[in-house]
């Protein structure tokens, strides 16, 4: 039978004590609430899941990306390069505000790009002439220093890593395709769509840009000194 103690009592004592608490329901430790916040500290997620976004200009026009989802057909960003300031602009493409999401500031004679990532301010510096590439101080990540840097000595390709060394993004180039300029590889710490994404996106996204400047002037001092 289910219940073989009909009474209620063991040993001349109830089974199971009354709750004499004024409150139906006592939690064993207070947990203080964590509100939701921008700086909230993310963790770093340890699946192998990868999300690839797929950059392209429209018509070829080098000034203008639209980054397209896995599925190559979902719009996801728009980006626009300017010469003037900001240089650099992001926006939500299903967004009907006109408000970006983010901008970027290049310098002509300074090592480091000032970026605005959903009104929160970050900074990549230059990892100098020894290190390749750029970090900065993750807002998204809790404060983590995220580096963008090359996958090698030789191509153009860079990733993204944490401190511990986890590649959180990588960013693939394609020169030789007059539209669709490259591949942007999120895993899955950022992969969700989630503010990790976002600046995973913008950061990469500049660093393209810096890339190809970087490159074109290389190329025109060259040119120029022969």
């Amino acid at each position: 039978m289910y219940n073989q103690n009909p009474s209620g009592l063991l040993n001349g004592y109830p089974s199971h004590p009354p709750n004499t608490s004024p409150y139906p329901y006592q939690p064993a430790m207070y947990q203080p609430h964590q509100p939701a916040m921008y700086h909230q500290p993310q963790q770093v997620a340890t699946s192998s899941s990868t999300r690839a976004l797929h950059i392209y200009h429209p018509h070829g026009n080098p000034a203008k990306a639209t980054i397209f989802d896995a599925d190559k057909t979902t719009p996801l960003y728009t980006v626009k390069i300017r010469m003037l300031k900001p240089h650099l602009i992001v926006a939500a493409a299903a967004s009907s505000s006109p408000a970006p999401i983010a901008t970027a500031l290049f310098h002509d004679f300074r090592s480091h790009i000032d970026v605005v990532v959903r009104g929160t301010p970050l900074t990549l510096h230059s990892r100098g002439i020894a290190k390749s590439g750029h970090a900065y101080i993750s807002p998204a990540l809790g404060g983590a220093e995220v580096v963008w840097k090359r996958e090698s000595m030789v191509g153009k390709d860079m990733r993204c890593e944490d401190g511990n060394g986890s590649v959180l993004a990588r960013l693939k180039f394609n020169s030789w395709a007059w539209k669709k300029c490259g591949t942007l590889e999120v895993m899955a710490a950022g992969a969700d769509g989630g503010r990790a994404m976002e600046e995973i996106v913008v950061t990469g996204m500049v660093m393209m840009e810096h890339n190809l400047c970087t490159r074109a002037q290389g190329v025109a001092a060259a040119v120029g000194a022969v």
